[in-house]
């Protein structure tokens, strides 16, 4: 018998918006996908620890970027751009 991957995915993220809280979340489709592949989802909330991120991704056999939030292009050198929203 074959051992189920571990495949993780990043929750998106929702600012605090007047009485709703800050929350994590994904949509079921990406989860269920990677069940119904034989894998084992592994939902990984947003974090700053790089050392945390790190270890997760040692853990993993694979990734799954689920999307949301633009990255800052200022990160890689270019301007923001008004329609850059970013995470």
């Amino acid at each position: 018998m074959t051992r189920k991957p571990l495949i993780g995915l990043n929750a998106d993220f929702r600012a605090a918006a007047r009485s709703t809280p800050a929350f994590a979340y994904i949509a079921s489709g990406y989860f269920q996908a990677i069940i119904d592949a034989g894998g084992i989802p592994v939902l990984v909330p947003p974090q700053a620890d790089e050392e945390s991120v790190a270890r997760i991704l040692d853990a993993v056999e694979g990734f799954l970027f689920i999307g949301g939030g633009d990255l800052d292009p200022r990160n890689d050198g270019f301007m923001l751009h008004p329609s850059v929203h970013p995470m």
